[in-house]
């Protein structure tokens, strides 16, 4: 066929086949962690608490030949919650000012004399009987062991010619164990002791002082007592 005046025709291609995938890309950069929180700082632990249940509001004095209470407090069931809660007395105890007269002061819980001392010139042990000028400062620790036993810490501090020439001098003066201030001649003594057998959960226990003298014009009296809970 011949087509003199037919100009260049050009026709459809063929579509080729598809060519093989290229190569992967490189990897991403990797992603970062975020950062970590901070902790917070530990809080620092509270102090043991010491709370004061009992105090003597003025000077207490007997002139009674047998023991009579010039301190007395009932410790309330379940008050020593936890093992090494503490129940602790201070006291201070002035003497006649005659060595003539015998005074004598008995300590209390649970019904229990508690042995506060033992020393040559002590003939009433576990109570305290003595004679002359000297007054005695005393600290219990009451320490529940158990929810049916406390253990007895005690001291006992002489203080020699205390007083002397005047009707109970300084008889306000603080008293604490290992002070010798406006003193002389000052002893310590300590004992232990434990009372077992107690429901301190369900019951309540008397804590008790008692004095006596066997001249009922020579007065003795406790001028400082104090009962402390203390938590551990």
């Amino acid at each position: 066929m011949s087509c003199n005046s037919c100009s260049n025709v050009t026709l459809p291609g063929v579509v080729g086949p598809a060519g093989a995938p290229g190569a992967a890309g490189a990897a991403g950069a990797a992603g970062t962690n975020g950062t970590n929180g901070t902790n917070g700082t530990n809080g620092t632990n509270g102090t043991n608490g010491t709370t004061l249940l009992k105090s003597i509001t003025s000077e207490v004095e007997t002139s009674s030949p047998g023991y009579s209470s010039v301190f007395s407090h009932s410790v309330v069931a379940n008050t020593l919650l936890a093992n090494e809660d503490t129940l602790r007395f201070e006291g201070l105890v002035l003497n006649t000012e005659s060595d003539l007269s015998l005074v004598g002061v008995q300590v209390q819980f649970a019904s229990t004399d508690l042995q506060i001392g033992f020393f040559s010139p002590v003939f009433d042990f576990p109570n305290i009987e003595v004679r002359g000028t000297a007054a005695y400062g005393i600290e219990i620790d009451i320490v529940r062991v158990s929810s049916s036993s406390v253990r007895i810490e005690s001291k006992i501090k002489i203080f020699n010619s205390y007083g002397v020439g005047s009707s109970y001098a300084n008889s306000t003066e603080f008293f604490a164990i290992g002070s010798q201030t406006g003193t002389t001649g000052s002893e310590i003594y300590r004992s232990s002791q434990t009372i077992t057998s107690l429901d301190l959960v369900g019951t309540a226990y008397t804590f008790q002082v008692n004095l006596k003298t066997d001249n009922v014009l020579r007065k003795t009296k406790l001028t400082r007592g104090k009962l402390y809970l203390i938590k551990k």
